[in-house]
């Protein structure tokens, strides 16, 4: 976990240098000449990586055969992507409405090679239990990509400089993995039956998350074709902000879900125990991600300058959306993944996607980047409403929803009470949006669930010991015993 924030901190400086440099045009450029490229990874990944981890694990010499088997399928659809990305490279520039940037997509060939390799050897390297060289690999890939974004865009190259640093990030993180593959696990030639296995297993699984991505890139699509790159430029950056959201969810699920499989023999605690860690998840995410849409301005600037005018509104309203998570909705794709139900979960997937895709293909062509930003307002609290009852109806399981809504009436309360004052100062604002939650935190969280809140913040690497320290003071001072 300690490399995931190592990680993520140095994506985001990386992201935050590039596109000071480039400025929103520039940028919100990269991030459409990635839409097309990025499904045709998604497609000829084949889901091998999820069967590598599977079969790598099994120790042994099979293990070897399975892994260089999975690692020559990799390599042969990622070059099948490649050449297919190279082909099709004015194709996907006509599509998205600017035949400008068809030589920059046809260099993304390279990108989709290293990403479908990357994945199979860091699944390899996850089944082997090579947890640290699992590590080392991503920050390869990280601090390359981070260090090519930067220096290119500084030199003058323009959108080109994201896309390289993309390519030769996951390259190197693959190359430095087989590498280490190799001097540790005797090589094997592939087996055709191991190959298929792989598959076997592989596709059922990938089939939905397929579809899922797909709806998201043709959306992105679709935007690309009804926005400017300067919005473009500008949705990106706020999306890339997120980060401090998602570092925030990460942490906590990690610590909250690694023991759920230990339940697996006793039901009755299985269920309560992912009640209480998705609880304990919304009572961390939706204060932080509120948090951010009060403060959007100052974080915006501070990480792009003045540029990106309106990227601070676009980031209140992606980070207000996961105020919805208190509809506890994936409570119950967790549980079903726990107890083995993952055709379920793939059901989920793809309805989850058909009504993404219903939502938003008519507010993007009537609103542009607004209806992109307003359609998961829409669509994420039909889509949690089908999950629940296709929960209830198929799982016979039913998350507490009235104690994960108590969490998300107690940041919407302070959050209404900061609004005003944003008007006065973005500072004054967040002054009073902490200082209110604080306020209404005994009305509606228990004294034993902030406890827990703060041991599960205390796991987390690097900030953990000072989070502990912090949230044992505020509990004791809301909570006296």
């Amino acid at each position: 976990m300690a490399r995931d924030v190592v990680a993520n901190l140095a994506t985001f400086i990386g992201v935050a240098v590039v596109a000071r440099v480039l400025g929103p045009g520039e940028y919100g450029l990269a991030s459409v000449a990635l839409v097309y490229p990025g499904l045709v990874g998604a497609v000829v990944g084949l889901g091998l990586e999820q069967a590598v981890i599977r079969f790598a694990s099994s120790g042994g010499i099979s293990a070897g055969r399975y892994v260089y088997s999975g690692l020559w399928a990799s390599a042969a659809s990622g070059a099948a992507g490649a050449v297919a990305v190279l082909a099709l490279a004015p194709l996907f520039a006509s599509l998205l409405n600017r035949p400008g940037i068809a030589f920059g997509i046809s260099t993304l060939s390279l990108y989709v090679f290293a990403l479908v390799l990357f994945s199979a050897v860091s699944s390899a390297f996850l089944g082997l239990g090579w947890y640290g060289g699992g590590a080392v690999l991503e920050l390869v890939r990280v601090f390359v990509r981070v260090a090519v974004s930067v220096g290119l865009a500084l030199a003058g190259f323009g959108y080109l400089s994201v896309l390289w640093g993309f390519s030769l990030g996951y390259l190197a993180g693959a190359l430095v993995g087989l590498l280490w593959l190799i001097r540790r696990l005797p090589p094997v030639g592939p087996s055709l039956g191991s190959v298929a296995e792989l598959l076997r297993y592989s596709l059922p699984l990938h089939v939905p998350s397929l579809v899922s991505s797909a709806v998201g890139q043709a959306l992105m699509g679709l935007l690309a074709v009804r926005a400017s790159d300067v919005e473009m430029g500008n949705l990106a950056a706020a999306s890339a902000l997120l980060i401090v959201v998602n570092m925030v969810a990460n942490a906590i699920s990690a610590a909250a879900f690694s023991s759920l499989p230990l339940l697996l023999g006793d039901d009755a605690r299985l269920r309560s125990a992912v009640d209480k860690s998705v609880f304990y998840m919304n009572a961390a995410v939706v204060p932080v991600a509120l948090g951010v849409a009060v403060f959007a301005g100052p974080l915006v600037r501070l990480a792009y300058g003045h540029a990106y005018g309106a990227a601070p509104l676009y980031l209140s309203l992606l980070a207000a959306a996961y105020v919805y998570n208190v509809l506890a909705a994936y409570a119950v794709t967790l549980y079903a993944n726990v107890v083995g139900r993952t055709g379920f979960t793939g059901l989920v997937t793809v309805a989850d996607a058909g009504v993404r895709a219903l939502a938003a293909v008519p507010l993007i062509v009537k609103f542009g980047v607004w209806g992109y930003l307003l359609a998961p307002l829409v669509a994420t609290p039909a889509s949690a409403g089908l999950t629940l009852v296709l929960g209830r109806r198929w799982l016979g399981f039913v998350p507490n929803l009235r104690k994960n809504a108590a969490v998300g009436l107690w940041a919407l309360a302070a959050f209404a009470a900061a609004l005003p004052f944003r008007v006065v100062s973005d500072f004054l604002a967040l002054a009073v949006y902490v200082a209110a939650l604080a306020a209404l935190a005994k009305r509606f969280v228990a004294r034993e669930d902030a406890l827990e809140l703060v041991e599960l913040a205390g796991g987390v690497p690097i900030v953990g010991p000072l989070a502990r320290r912090i949230g044992n003071a505020v509990v004791a001072r809301l909570f006296p015993a």
